[in-house]
């Protein structure tokens, strides 16, 4: 059976699991060290890192290799668990404060993190000086980020920048004491609080739910001692077609709930062979299948699994902002040409080759493609190739083409304020001898607010037309 792998994104480089096998890939011009060996200290143990076996020079990339446990599971996958399981490691995250706690750079991207229920949380890249790293937040807000993060799925690289993201979902009083507490012993204090009472209300729903399964036993009770009566010809013949039936339709019924629980089994466990037997088993259809492993982000699979369907895969890609990924796509043997053009035409978009784009823009009738090749434009500021596909998307998609325009108008609005910007500080700078210096700040102010104007109304047209 083929091995199927996993990406997982950081802010430096991506991830690739295969088996228990754990591959950072990061650009060797991120790096700033004079030879390799700088690097050996990382391969240290650390009890609450996974073990880096190994790193390596490839072409312009440096790989680094690390271990992981087939009983860990990535911190992206976290929302799958119950509410007990996401309270407890968010505590335990906040316990462990890395960040306070180590004198490497941390990512806390839950693509960095594995753990194990119920309080095993484990780290994979750390940096030293002479390794990239992200710094663009501060420690408060990305702890806040990651809590919020396990607490209601949201995703974290949207909390960093607006922690509000959280509330808009879920207006829980403990979800708003995250956002509002001021130290990260505040918010140590505020999930001990929080693990409490969710381990409270779990017990609770564990008692509502004995109750239901003692309800379903009995009435299972009842089935089988039909049954029983049925094949001893206790029951009156005339009524015994009447309880074969009904005995086959529970059989059935069971069979399915079965086949579900095979399904669901093998996705917890992130074992998308079995999880593909399964569904297959249960009846699903190439299309179904496809749509649950995307549920999952998982695109190549499911590109495996159904390569007609690759649309709807790049467009979620693009939605999950994981578009590089699809450099990484392959198209099953058993493709066709037209859906492996497809995929070659994507990764053109992805990688901005303009001569692919251009030779493709006559041909192209497909409007989600065609925008995406105008954003690739935009961009890569090359205005002329975006107004170019917004003609034809005219012909095929006015929605699409009116949106695009909309973004090409922001673009240059965003261009307009940056020159204007300029110019401004250009006018503050004359010479005070200058008789006109007054005169030209005043100007520059003007058109200053005279642009950003434009940019604000151009930023509504565009929220309108729901881009």
């Amino acid at each position: 059976m083929k091995k199927h792998t996993q990406l997982f994104n950081i802010e430096v480089g991506t991830f690739t699991k295969e088996e228990d096998q754990l591959t950072l890939k990061l650009e060797k011009s991120q790096f700033r060290y004079d030879h390799i060996s700088e690097l050996d200290e990382m391969k240290k143990t650390s009890s609450n890192f996974l073990h880096l076996t190994n790193i390596i020079e490839q072409d312009n990339n440096i790989l680094l290799i690390y271990e992981v446990s087939s009983e860990l599971r990535s911190l992206k996958n976290l929302s799958k668990e119950n509410k007990a399981i996401r309270t407890s490691i968010a505590k335990t995250i906040i316990k462990q404060d890395i960040l306070n706690t180590t004198n490497y750079h941390i990512s806390l991207n839950p693509s960095n993190l594995w753990f194990y229920p119920m309080k095993h949380v484990y780290y994979v890249y750390r940096a030293n000086e002479a390794m990239p790293y992200e710094n663009d937040y501060d420690v408060l807000t990305k702890y806040k980020a990651l809590l919020l993060y396990c607490l209601t799925g949201t995703p974290y690289e949207r909390l960093v920048n607006n922690l509000k993201e959280a509330s808009n979902q879920n207006q829980d009083e403990l979800i708003q004491q995250i956002i509002q507490a001021n130290s990260v012993q505040e918010l140590k204090e505020i999930m001990e609080d929080i693990d409490d009472f969710i381990t409270f209300k779990e017990w609770q729903n564990v008692k509502q739910k004995a109750r239901k399964n003692r309800i379903k036993s009995y009435i299972i009770l009842a089935c089988v001692v039909l049954v029983a009566f049925i094949s001893t010809g206790l029951v009156h013949k005339a009524d015994q077609d009447k309880y074969n039936s009904f005995a086959e339709k529970k059989q059935a019924e069971i069979a399915k709930l079965e086949q579900q629980d095979a399904i669901k089994t093998a996705f917890t466990e992130q074992d998308w062979d079995k999880a593909i037997t399964a569904m297959d088993k249960a009846g699903y259809t190439k299309p179904q299948q496809a749509k649950k492993l995307l549920n999952e982000s998982q695109y190549q699979i499911a590109l495996e699994t159904n390569p007609k369907g690759i649309n709807a895969i790049v467009k979620q890609a693009y939605n999950e902002d994981h578009e590089k990924n699809i450099l990484d796509w392959s198209m099953p043997s058993n493709a066709n040409e037209q859906d492996k053009e497809k995929l070659k035409l994507e990764k053109s978009i992805v990688n901005f080759d303009t001569n692919e784009l251009n030779n493709q823009l006559s041909f192209q009738e497909d409007e989600d493609v065609l925008y995406r090749m105008g954003q690739a434009y935009l961009e890569n500021n090359d205005t002329q190739g975006a107004a170019k596909v917004k003609d034809k998307l005219a012909g095929i998609s006015s929605e699409k083409s009116d949106l695009l325009e909309a973004q090409m108008e922001l673009e240059n609005a965003k261009s307009t304020v940056k020159d204007d910007e300029e110019k401004l500080e250009n006018a503050k700078d004359l010479d005070k001898d200058d008789d006109d210096k007054d005169d030209k700040i005043k100007e520059a102010e003007t058109n200053l607010d005279d642009a950003k104007k434009d940019q604000e109304e151009a930023q509504k047209d565009l929220d309108e037309l729901g881009g």
